[in-house]
């Protein structure tokens, strides 16, 4: 994926070591070398944390393919520079998941086999009791027709 190389180039870009960006996650250095390798999903807990540490908005992390799929479903870009907590990301994700899917008239297991991910994955991201993984949101975007930004409520809805 090309979230981990992303990473990289925004660590770099900040004149951080690895050891250096690992330290103000409060995150074991090996987990971020992963991280960076691509060799583990995250969390959207993890990207909002990661969010925090660089002072961005979750989606400048997002890989230029959803950007592309941003560009093509018509949603705008995030224009504000606020840090957001996993919470209110959270919040927005379940709204925003259970109100795309209803527009499309799915049911959570309809929805995740469109996904391509588990129905708990769905339900519970909707019931805001587990964070999903980067890959499961991008998924899950694709299959509801939008980019990962409108899920997670950092752009804004094509057609409102």
């Amino acid at each position: 994926m090309l979230f981990g190389k992303n990473l990289r180039e925004r660590r770099v870009a900040q004149g951080w070591t690895l050891e250096e960006a690992a330290g103000r996650l409060e995150m074991d250095p090996a987990q971020f070398r992963r991280i960076e390798a691509g060799q583990v999903s995250i969390t959207l807990a993890t990207l909002v944390r990661l969010s925090r540490a660089f002072a961005l908005v979750p989606s400048q992390f997002v890989s230029p393919l959803d950007v592309l799929v941003a560009r093509d479903s018509g949603a705008k870009p995030p224009e504000r520079s606020e840090v957001v907590d996993g919470k209110t990301v959270a919040l927005r994700l379940s709204r925003n998941m259970a109100r795309l899917r209803a527009r499309h008239g799915l049911t959570q297991r309809e929805l995740a086999a469109r996904a391509g991910v588990g129905v708990t994955v769905v339900a519970a991201a909707e019931a805001r009791r587990t964070s999903p993984t980067l890959r499961s949101v991008v998924l899950i975007a694709q299959a509801l027709g939008v980019s990962a930004d409108v899920l997670i409520g950092e752009a804004e809805w094509p057609g409102g």
